[in-house]
């Protein structure tokens, strides 16, 4: 990913056996920069699209697909907040039926896992009762439809595998900045990952940490 290119570094004193003297340091990139968009760019609707991951496509595959760059990866798991690919973002198709087998038993796959209220709207069309509220199984609800009481009794029912296919699908709702502020973003990202003048300070890329073995 080339996200991992723009952190800045670190030089610790080294640990390895074949070091010449106390003074080596070892480079490596400092992980505990976190980059972030701006706030201004976030609270501007006109910078963003809505977009739909297609099948086993990867953040690459949709960056590739979207700003005809793959190494803008880093980019599309930021603006979505998504810090575990594992987690957060939707699992292939033979990745999904792995972690159904893991998880369930074929039995317990399509056993009920909850019940959810269906749409109920009056017969002027207003909204009585959404969709999608988790309710007992013997849920009721009782409302004046103009002077005519009706009872309402009908709910849906959430298999253990249609719970866990909407929240895999859920992931393929993302967001992405469009293609004509990306330029101002990396900006950004460059001007975040400076350091400022410090003691440890090497350059506005580097920071040195303390060496205890230099008296």
């Amino acid at each position: 990913m080339a996200y991992f290119r723009k952190l800045p570094d670190v030089l610790y004193p080294s640990l390895k056996n074949e070091r010449n003297s106390s003074l080596d340091y070892t480079k490596i990139k400092n992980l505990f920069k976190r980059a972030k968009i701006r706030e201004d760019l976030l609270s501007s609707f006109t910078v963003f699209e809505k977009y739909v991951i297609v099948g086993d496509d990867r953040p690459d595959n949709v960056a590739y697909t979207y700003y005809n760059d793959a190494g803008l990866d880093w980019l599309i798991l930021i603006t979505n907040e998504i810090t575990n690919i594992r987690t957060d973002w939707p699992m292939s198709q033979n990745d999904f039926n792995r972690y159904l087998t893991e998880k369930y038993t074929s039995s317990e796959l399509y056993q009920v896992r909850q019940y959810e209220t269906k749409e109920v709207r009056n017969t002027s069309g207003e909204l009585i009762l959404p969709s999608g509220l988790v309710v007992n199984s013997d849920f009721t609800f009782q409302y004046m439809d103009g002077a005519i009481l009706k009872t309402y009794s009908s709910l849906s029912s959430v298999t253990n595998f249609d719970y866990e296919n909407r929240v895999n699908e859920g992931k393929r709702n993302i967001t992405l900045i469009k293609p004509e502020f990306v330029r101002l973003v990396e900006k950004d990202l460059k001007n975040l990952f400076k350091y400022d003048s410090s003691s440890e300070f090497v350059d506005q890329r580097t920071i040195k940490t303390f060496n205890p073995r230099i008296t």
